[in-house]
């Protein structure tokens, strides 16, 4: 199989297309002339799994940005729609694909892929016909769809129930306001026999939260949150994505730097401006520099720490510039 993603990948990339296109057009009429092809991603899924580095498997950049935000997205979205299925060994096959799609991004979620959110939330939505149909349907409470449960080590149960008043560790921030989350520090502030309350760094206390101690939103201190010391390096001039107030990625620019002092803390915050200075931008600030994006009146301060700033180029969208004559001063782009 490795042959299918190494040399002439190319033309291979096209094989893999029309496996795509085959599975777009399963339903319970023609199972038994999809059957080889839903054969085909589970072999492949069985290499992967196997694989000691998926990067080396995939060769390159190209094909593994095929796989990974193109291929399995649709392969996910296609099974889950088809709904039900007439043979007992295609809905089988079709449980293993989905289950192993999420066992590979769990493997890379340290990454950066886009689409990789985006592909776990179709497949792991309880609500969608597909688990109803099938008799898949499960107790919400539970954390798998497909039988597979993420156990705690011994290690990691008693990590948890070692934590008390002061020490740090690594912890999911929500922002329920703009819909973000990220892994950020965090201190522990507060302990009872079962549970935490945390405190992020750099940040509100608004993000405070309490906590079970086996809670898998809390890791040792520097396994999860990787880009911490990079927010706090960020300077005046860098060039950042950035999600604005109503939940769009832009290429954004951080025109100053502050330190404030919030809820006993010094935070650090950034002045975003949801544009960038480039020569050939259609508008012109205050200063006289040409820029593309949104004007001045929509900057605004943000923490360092916020999930809504992330590493310039991940999360924006390509950059659209409008026909001539079609821009004012409070056109997107986007």
């Amino acid at each position: 199989l490795r042959s299918l993603v190494g040399s002439g990948c190319v033309q291979e990339t096209e094989a893999w297309k029309l496996v795509k296109e085959k599975i777009l057009k399963i339903d319970k009429h023609n199972e038994e002339e999809t059957m080889p092809y839903i054969q085909k991603i589970v072999d492949l899924l069985m290499n992967l799994k196997q694989a000691e580095s998926i990067p080396n498997f995939f060769i390159n950049t190209k094909i593994q940005n095929f796989f990974l935000n193109e291929f399995f997205l649709n392969t996910s979205n296609n099974l889950i729609n088809t709904r039900t299925f007439e043979k007992p060994i295609v809905l089988e096959m079709s449980n293993f694909i989905l289950e192993e799609i999420v066992l590979l991004f769990l493997r890379l979620i340290p990454e950066d892929h886009v689409k990789m959110c985006e592909t776990f939330r179709t497949i792991m939505d309880p609500t969608r016909s597909y688990f109803k149909l099938n008799n898949l349907d499960v107790d919400n409470n539970q954390p798998s769809k497909f039988g597979f449960v993420r156990q705690h080590t011994q290690d990691e149960l008693a990590w948890g129930k070692s934590l008390k008043q002061g020490d740090e560790l690594d912890a999911i921030k929500y922002d329920n306001k703009y819909r973000r989350i990220c892994w950020s520090q965090a201190e522990v502030v507060s302990s009872i026999e079962g549970h935490i309350k945390i405190s992020f760094k750099n940040d509100s206390s608004i993000y405070d939260r309490w906590i079970e101690r086996n809670s898998f939103d809390i890791a040792c201190l520097g396994t999860k949150c990787k880009d911490y010391e990079w927010r706090l390096q960020i300077k005046q001039g860098d060039l950042l994505d950035v999600s604005d107030p109503q939940n769009t990625w832009y290429n954004s620019t951080v025109l100053d730097k502050r330190e404030v002092e919030k809820d006993e803390k010094t935070i650090y915050e950034l002045l975003i401006g949801y544009r960038f200075f480039n020569e050939s931008g259609e508008k012109t600030d205050a200063q006289g520099r040409k820029f593309s994006g949104w004007s001045a009146k929509y900057d605004e301060w943000i923490s360092c720490a916020s999930p809504r700033i992330a590493k310039y180029n991940t999360q924006a969208k390509k950059l659209y510039i409008p026909p001539p004559n079609t821009i004012n001063e409070d056109t997107p782009i986007d």
